[in-house]
């Protein structure tokens, strides 16, 4: 009969087989483990995060109309938060909210349009294309790090304004033009107070209206527009003004 004592590595190997879970219990810790449900959402493109509020709907539908939390109707007050919607928008896209939003809206928004009537702080922070109508306030350090694109502001604060990149113009005749028909669109998508007003009173309540645009945009639109009206190469006149 074999009496040598056994190695110590048989006796580890045992010892660590025996402290294994059974299937059964690993179902059982995998149960006990799991996570509480979450709500999950489409990713969103150039959006850091999304937190929305209870009555509230993603931007990413065509539009969001927050509704009445003790009717299930559209809320009366025009200004309703719809939710802390940081970015929201996507490229190519075309969104509205009747209500504000929260803070950092169309971050790094880089080619969508969108008509929102109030944003929080850093409201299209980054920005690098796309048009964003806002009919109502804004946050502070609005338009920081904004290289291309075009907002439009209702009774703009020139004080929330981050001027680094950035220039406040008054909108011309053909920014007006464009400005009523998505007002006008706005107004009948969602329904918004804010719209119906703007619009009954157009002549004058238009000329509220600030254009932000940044600097570098403006001077490669321009140098663009001289170029197709010499017959140059529009690529090459954009290359010209980026090194001047």
């Amino acid at each position: 009969m074999d009496v040598r004592p056994r190695s110590r590595a048989c006796s580890t190997r045992r010892t660590t087989e025996a402290s294994k879970p059974s299937p059964a219990q690993k179902v059982k810790y995998r149960s006990s483990a799991r996570p509480s449900p979450i709500v999950r959402t489409r990713p969103v493109r150039n959006a850091s995060r999304i937190t929305l509020a209870p009555s509230a709907q993603p931007l990413g539908s065509p539009s969001a109309r927050p509704a009445d939390r003790n009717r299930g109707e559209p809320a009366a007050d025009p200004l309703d938060q719809v939710g802390k919607l940081g970015g929201g928008v996507r490229a190519a896209d075309r969104q509205r909210a009747r209500g504000g939003v929260g803070e950092r809206f169309a971050v790094r928004n880089s080619g969508a349009s969108a008509v929102v009537e109030g944003v929080g702080d850093h409201g299209c922070e980054y920005m690098t294309g796309g048009r964003i109508v806002i009919l109502g306030p804004t946050g502070r350090n609005f338009a920081a790090g904004m290289s291309g694109g075009i907002a439009y502001v209702l009774d703009l604060d020139p004080g929330d304004v981050n001027t680094d990149m950035v220039r406040l113009q008054r909108p011309r005749h053909d920014d007006l033009s464009w400005l009523r028909g998505i007002v006008a669109e706005h107004h009948k998508a969602t329904g918004s107070a804010v719209a119906a007003s703007l619009l009954g009173d157009w002549p004058r309540r238009s000329a509220a209206f600030t254009k932000v645009m940044p600097t570098d945009y403006q001077r490669v639109l321009e140098a663009v527009r001289v170029a197709r009206a010499e017959g140059r190469d529009p690529d090459q006149a954009i290359m010209e003004s980026t090194r001047g």
